[in-house]
């Protein structure tokens, strides 16, 4: 009966090793094939991406301001990495305990640069139907998978081109189709 309970425990332990070098290999494979050139992020190469920030968080005294926005970015790689961007949205603006103070169209044009192809690193001017507007920066991860799909989580910040606008810091996820 010990010598049952022994070769089960061995049979157990080599199960987990086992388990443990497949996904060891797999995590391998994953960031290798992240570091590895894609010819998504080529010269020539169009994007289509849907982006939305679900937190939004004003740098005003007021911590009780959201914004909730959704957007559409096209781009055009230029050179590789190296990637020109237009884009409209949808902003929605409530305030804790007055509810929606305000909807808005939003439009942005910039470049974005993948650093080692998974660093995506924004710089645009962007603003709304209301008469905002701001220079944005954004920097995040592109998680790619697929040779042709990504999904880019990234904190951004906004700096208002007016002295009576605020600055505002967002957290961003986006979802990036290549072709």
């Amino acid at each position: 009966e010990k010598l049952f309970i022994y070769c089960n425990q061995l049979k157990k332990s080599y199960i987990m090793k086992k388990l443990f070098l497949m996904a060891s290999l797999a995590i391998v494979t994953m960031f290798n094939a992240q570091s590895t050139t894609l010819t998504a992020l080529d010269q020539g190469s169009y994007s289509v991406g849907l982006n939305s920030t679900g937190l939004g968080f004003s740098t005003a005294v007021d911590s009780g301001v959201r914004n909730t926005n959704l957007g559409v970015e096209m781009g055009y790689f230029v050179e590789d990495k190296l990637q020109v961007l237009g884009g409209v949205g949808y902003t929605n603006v409530s305030v804790k305990d007055l509810g929606t103070v305000s909807d808005r169209f939003n439009y942005l044009a910039g470049v974005k640069y993948y650093l080692n192809n998974v660093v995506p690193m924004q710089v645009d001017f962007n603003g709304d139907d209301d008469g905002n507007e701001y220079v944005g920066l954004q920097a995040g991860y592109a998680f790619f998978p697929s040779s042709n799909f990504s999904i880019e989580p990234s904190a951004r910040f906004d700096f208002a081109t007016e002295s009576d606008r605020r600055d505002v810091f967002g957290l961003k996820v986006g979802f990036n189709y290549f072709f």
